[in-house]
């Protein structure tokens, strides 16, 4: 059995592994990383991590202009936000997030 730290370090080199393959636009192989990085968070009961990889799965699709798989995943994402109690600096996530929602909004009401 794992130990909770290595949970917790695996969901981030999955997360960042994720974030790089997002910048070299290799979007599939991103989308498998932010996956299991969101299995992993969710695993540990960190909320924040899940509505992080809720977030960067959300991105991924609007960046491959998948855009209800995108608001799905964004509007999980506000969810989580919107019912844990987040310090100032962490509130431009979820101000983020709804502007991602607003946006991709517009795609899926065309």
């Amino acid at each position: 059995m794992e130990k909770l730290g290595d949970l917790s370090v695996k969901a981030t080199c999955h997360s960042n592994i994720g974030l790089i393959l997002e910048i070299l636009e290799d979007f599939p192989r991103a989308l498998i990383n932010f996956k299991e990085a969101l299995i992993l968070t969710k695993e540990l009961g960190d909320q924040l991590g899940t509505a992080l990889q809720l977030e960067n799965i959300g991105r991924n699709y609007r960046n491959e202009k998948k855009y209800r798989e995108a608001l799905r995943f964004f509007k999980e994402a506000f969810y989580i936000l919107s019912r844990i109690e987040l310090e100032k600096p962490l509130l431009y996530m979820k101000k983020e997030v709804e502007s991602h929602i607003k946006e991709i909004e517009k795609y899926v009401q065309q």
